[in-house]
This record gives C-alpha cells, sequence and structure tokens, in this order.
C-alpha cells in the first residue's frame, strides 16, 4: 500500500455511515456525509438516454437476468464463471424463458476473460462502458452476493437471488458487509451452482 495515497468513502445517513466504517474497517476521517443520488437513475428515464445500449441490443426484446458480484480481493482473486456457475444450466434456462444472463463483475475484475462461445444467451459485459445503475434498471432478475448493488435493486422490487458460494471465506478475509447476510430476507440464498 503506497503512503500517499488515502482511501474515503461515502455515507448519506447515520445508519449506513456506522454500519460502512464497520464493514470496510475504515475510520471517522475517512468518511464524508453526503446524500447518494444515484438511484435516481432507476425512477427518472432522462437520466437513462443513451446509457448501456449494448444492453438494449443484447437483451432484444428479452428478459435479462443480471449477476452482479463484488470484487475479491481488488481483482486478485479470480472469478472464472465456468468454475463458479453451471453455464450449460444457464444457457438452457434461458433459452427456455427468452432471456439472457448478463454478467457484470466489479471493475476490478474487468480484465479477465471468460469464454462464453459456446452459449449464446450468456454475455459478460464487465469490461464494457457500463453505468451499473442503468443496468440495475435494466435487469428483469438480479443476481448478487454481498454487493450493495442489491440494495439499490430492491428499490424496484424485482426478484433477486443472493449467491453466497464464498460467504466464510468472504467474511474472514475481505470484509464485513453492511447488513449480517443471514438478515437478509430479500431473495433466494443457494450456496452451489
Amino acid at each position: 500500500v503506497r503512503s500517499y495515497v488515502h482511501y474515503y468513502m461515502s455515507s448519506a445517513s447515520t445508519w449506513s455511515k456506522e454500519n460502512t466504517k464497520r464493514a470496510f474497517r475504515i475510520t471517522n476521517d475517512q468518511l464524508v456525509f453526503c446524500n447518494k443520488p444515484r438511484t435516481d437513475v432507476l425512477f427518472d428515464p432522462k437520466l437513462r438516454e443513451g446509457k448501456n445500449a449494448i444492453v438494449n441490443k443484447l437483451k432484444s426484446g428479452r428478459k435479462a437476468v443480471v449477476y452482479m458480484p463484488t470484487q475479491r480481493s481488488l481483482g486478485k482473486v479470480k472469478m472464472p464463471m465456468d468454475e463458479l456457475l453451471d453455464l450449460p444450466a444457464i444457457q438452457a434456462i434461458c433459452e427456455q424463458n427468452n432471456c439472457v444472463f448478463l454478467i457484470k463483475k466489479h471493475f476490478y475484475h474487468r480484465n479477465e476473460v471468460e469464454h462464453l462461445e459456446r452459449y449464446p444467451n450468456i454475455f459478460d459485459i464487465t469490461s464494457e462502458d457500463i453505468d451499473p445503475e442503468t443496468l440495475t434498471y435494466q435487469a428483469d432478475v438480479m443476481i448478487s452476493d454481498y454487493s450493495a448493488s442489491y440494495i439499490d435493486f430492491l428499490l424496484l422490487d424485482r426478484p433477486i437471488i443472493f449467491y453466497a458460494y464464498d460467504l466464510e471465506d468472504f467474511l474472514k478475509n475481505e470484509r464485513d458487509m453492511y447488513l449480517k447476510f443471514e438478515d437478509i430476507q430479500a431473495g433466494y440464498k443457494p450456496q452451489t451452482k
């Protein structure tokens, strides 16, 4: 870690401030109190105009299941989708239900290459220029793990799945969470692919 680099986060409420400090193991002087208007894009179509055209093209009138996992060790721990997900089964489900499966890993993982040529309904859009909040709106179903993206997605009242394949390892080696994972009752929580 470089000594001249300083890390800061923002918080919009007292509850968020305390949970952000705990989850990310930061101090008060690293936390800036401010509003977070990012979810406005979920409710104002003008804020989504011209964004994520590639997602609309991939959807092409179909539903989209979007997998948005959080980063692992600042991108140092790879997230190979063919090992973490049952891609043949996902492809079959997509074909049966006229949908696409979009993978949007954290930007720390943007250089990881997925070989999805065998799966015409599965697309890795991690390295694309994607606005995550607009993508949240474009998702008909979200699959996440511990990413805060699920909190914004809950505002849309759409189905969510929490794929917690490495919960114990994540809590031990990465960081804590805003809420205890076992207390989140917003969707299904499979632990295996």
